[in-house]
């Protein structure tokens, strides 16, 4: 290696060792009495000697230590100091003005006589010209031509501090400017340490740098699930490799991260590779993802609002190929969804005699933004010819150009053929398209409507009692019995909907209703989210009502959608287990000891923490945003699994997923689980005083003409008052008492009470046309005989009567 490549401490170790080598050399010997090679030796260390000393860049004086005299200087020390040899040789650095502080060299003098030498000590300087220089101080005692010298080294560092200087400048500024970014920012070196992050990377992650002093705690803090964390950083790690080769910046990546108070962010990363330090800007992305989510399941909620609808709903282009058409519509119709799409819609679906008039009903939505209304006939499969009423309207892009025609239909066919009901089956028909619009009004407007159809059902009853079975006024009292018991089933959805409807105890196989909950889930859910069934239980069968079952495991299904925004997988497992009484003991659950089916769902979602576990299944408690969620579901899920009789946990970690695990009681097959029904279908005669309290003039009416028919004597009371005041008169004359839950003045329950307090043995039959599970669970428990649901005819109403005055009946 050449002298000019040395290092100042090789330098410095260099001229002491030969310094020393040439002292002992000159003082053991002579160059006359030295053989040849000798003195080849020592003029070989010599000359190596001057060489370092003398290409040397930096300052080196060699001093005597008794006066601190200079002997010799080097060209390093002329160019620093500005001084020339002859004018350094004989004289002191005190008298040449070197130190600027004589306190300093003091300093420097204490050090080397304790401890011998001074190494890399930062020292000021003068130079000839007055100019003051830093230099970096190195000292050493040597022993030259037996004479102890000091050898000096400085080096100029003057524009090294200067640069350091500027650098810390730059680099104030640089911080100050990133400080106030209106983004996060921070910055690692290749080693995995993380060296800066500015004040908004701490506002919006809540992490300081002492939080996160290396990239691998980062990584394990803002990314705590183990798979999503692999998947980010091999996405940022070749984003990083792409920009070294390319020379651009790094590719931006999407991540969430978990903020330091739990919360997660979602945000794109992005940045540029610089030496040894990897910038990262953390744009934040939350509220565009937010919106991006809101509007994904505003979709599927439409599409499932869409697919679930009992009404027809289509969509056509505007070169009228069929673009979608609802599975209400595709049923009756008797085709599959992949037959439908891409089909001409007139040629397929309209009778010939119906496409003229349907083309300009095209052409009038074509010109117009208001819905319209039409009619017209459809064709199914196997060549019946449905009349549809249909709302249309136009669906335009963001240029005003039309996408299609929307079409939202109603088969009145058959009300066609029974107009007397046209008003009311419109109306049904129109709630069944808004069920979800109706919510916390179905139960009263079903009520209500359920009166409706008594009086309707009833009546019509009372009609075809007065006429022979061949009249055609039969027909048309069929027609009407037939149209209400269908306007009873749409009122039963409503009820269902809205979670009012009677409580079934029947036999069901929990694997059908959870197989169907799938089948709906798999049209309403993202793509990504794979759903697996691991159905082991046998048997299977359980007692319940199979629409409360159906809505829990729908609404679990659910709520593991929205804890998977990425994707993920959702389990239905079942499988079979025993319970002993230690165990129902140690159950937080009233269990009974027995044979159970074990319901697992189970998500791979962000889960929960310990905190949100305890109060999940409270009634309004919610961890979506507002107007994303009520906080109803799991607390119906909850009462549902106790109206069952069985249990319900969850299982969860944040990050880790989620499990709810339900227990239900297996059905007993010794014990008759489906509710009595009679296979009687002709009214059940009888004798007996009734008393029908109903606020309701139509179904007071139709119930009291009905019993007397039946040969019953009847008294009506058209509320709870006048019922009371007529029982406390006549209670020892009447036998059973038709009491409605719902009426003016004085409700069903309290009637009751008042009742009971005339007479404790009172035998009332409860009319409602929805269930108050909580009311009527008392009045039955209270004494009450039955829940008569509405609407109901004479049939059902004389086998509730006659199962409690069964001396007094005989069959008509």
């Amino acid at each position: 290696m050449d002298n000019t490549e040395l290092t100042r401490e090789q330098l410095e170790q260099e001229v002491s060792d030969l310094r020393q080598q040439l002292a002992e050399l000159k003082k053991e010997h002579s160059s006359e009495s030295m053989p040849g090679s000798e003195q080849r030796a020592l003029r070989a260390s010599e000359e190596k000697f001057a060489k370092a000393f003398h290409a040397s860049p930096d300052s080196i004086i060699i001093s005597a230590l008794a006066d601190g005299r200079i002997i010799d200087v080097n060209e390093g020390f002329q160019s620093i100091s500005g001084y020339s040899r002859d004018e350094a040789i004989g004289r002191t650095s005190l008298e040449l003005n070197l130190w600027t502080s004589t306190e300093k060299r003091e300093k420097v003098a204490d050090i080397l006589r304790t401890q011998g030498y001074v190494r890399d000590m930062e020292m000021n300087f003068h130079r000839k010209s007055g100019d003051p220089f830093t230099g970096l101080v190195s000292i050493q005692h040597i022993e030259l031509d037996a004479e102890r010298c000091l050898v000096s080294v400085v080096r100029d560092i003057t524009e090294h501090k200067q640069t350091l200087e500027e650098l810390r400048q730059h680099r104030e500024q640089l911080q100050a400017l990133t400080d106030l970014a209106p983004v996060a920012i921070s910055w690692a070196n290749r080693q995995g340490d993380i060296l800066y992050c500015n004040n908004k990377f701490r506002e919006l992650y809540g992490y300081s740098l002492e939080d996160i002093p290396t990239l691998d705690r980062w990584y394990h803090l803002a990314y705590p699930d183990q798979e999503y964390r692999k998947s980010v950083i091999a996405r940022w790690e070749t984003g990083v490799d792409n920009a070294i080769k390319s020379g651009r910046e790094i590719a931006p990546i999407e991540a969430n991260i978990v903020c330091k108070n739990g919360s997660t962010r979602y945000v794109e990363i992005s940045g540029t590779v610089l030496p040894n330090r990897v910038l990262a800007i953390f744009n934040d992305i939350s509220d565009r993802k937010q919106a991006e989510e809101a509007l994904r399941s505003e979709k599927d909620f439409s599409n499932t609002l869409i697919q679930a609808s009992p009404a027809f709903i289509v969509a056509i282009a505007p070169d009228g190929k069929t673009m979608l058409m609802n599975e209400s519509m595709r049923k009756e119709l008797g085709y599959s969804e992949a037959e439908v799409v891409g089909t001409d819609y007139l040629t397929t679906f309209v009778p010939k005699t119906d496409r003229k008039d349907l083309i300009k009903v095209f052409q009038n939505l074509n010109s117009t933004t208001v819905f319209t209304t039409n009619e017209n006939r459809v064709l199914t499969r196997d060549g019946r010819k449905l009349l549809v009423e249909w709302r249309g309207q136009q669906i335009c892009d963001s240029d005003g150009h039309v996408e299609y025609f929307i079409g939202v239909g109603i088969d009145i066919t058959e009300r066609k053929r029974a107009e007397s009901e046209r008003d009311r089956l419109e109306e049904q028909l129109r709630q069944a398209q808004k069920m979800e619009a109706v919510g916390q009004l179905a139960g009263g407007i079903a009520h209500d409507f359920n009166n409706i159809l008594t009086a309707i059902q009833g009546n019509a009853e009372l009609l075809k009692m007065d006429i022979p079975d061949t009249s055609v006024q039969t027909k048309f009292a069929d027609e009407i019995i037939k149209g209400s018991n269908r306007a009873a089933d749409l009122t039963r959805q409503l009820l269902a909907f809205a979670r009012k409807g009677k409580w079934q105890a029947v036999p069901i196989d929990i694997h059908d209703v959870i197989s169907q909950t799938v089948s709906m889930l798999t049209h309403s859910i993202d793509r990504r989210i794979d759903i697996r069934l691991e159905l082991h239980a046998s048997p299977s069968t359980i007692t319940g009502d199979p629409t409360q079952l159906q809505n829990t495991m729908l609404n679990l299904g659910v709520n593991a959608r929205d804890a998977m925004p990425n994707g993920g997988t959702l389990t239905y497992a079942t499988r079979r287990v025993t319970l002993t009484q230690t165990d129902c003991d140690n159950h937080p659950f009233d269990l009974t000891p027995g044979e159970f089916i074990e319901i697992c769902i189970t998500d791979t979602g962000i889960g929960m923490d310990n905190e949100t576990q305890q109060r999940i299944f409270e009634p309004f408690f919610t961890t979506k945003e507002v107007g994303k969620g009520t906080g109803l579901g799991l607390a119906g899920v909850y009462g549902c699994i106790l109206n069952h009789e069985g249990g319900i946990s969850v299982c969860s970690e944040p990050g880790c997923g989620a499990s709810f695990k339900i227990l239900l009681p297996l059905a007993d097959s010794k014990t008759k689980t489906t509710p009595e029904t009679s296979t009687e279908n002709t009214p059940i005669r009888g004798t007996g005083h009734i008393l029908v309290v109903e606020d309701e003039e139509s179904v007071r009416n139709f119930v009291a003409a009905s019993l007397n028919n039946l040969g019953y004597t009847v008294h009506t009371c058209y509320d709870g008052v006048d019922g009371t005041e007529y029982y406390r008169r006549h209670h020892s004359e009447i036998d059973i008492v038709i009491l409605d839950l719902i009426m003016p003045k004085m409700n069903g329950e309290d009637t009751f009470i008042e009742m009971k307090k005339i007479n404790p043995n009172v035998k009332a039959i409860i009319a409602s046309g929805f269930s108050h599970a909580q009311t009527t669970n008392k009045m039955l428990n209270e004494g009450a005989l039955t829940l008569l649901n509405k609407p109901f005819n004479m049939i059902k109403l004389s086998q509730a009567i006659a199962k409690h005055i069964r001396d007094n009946t005989q069959k008509q």
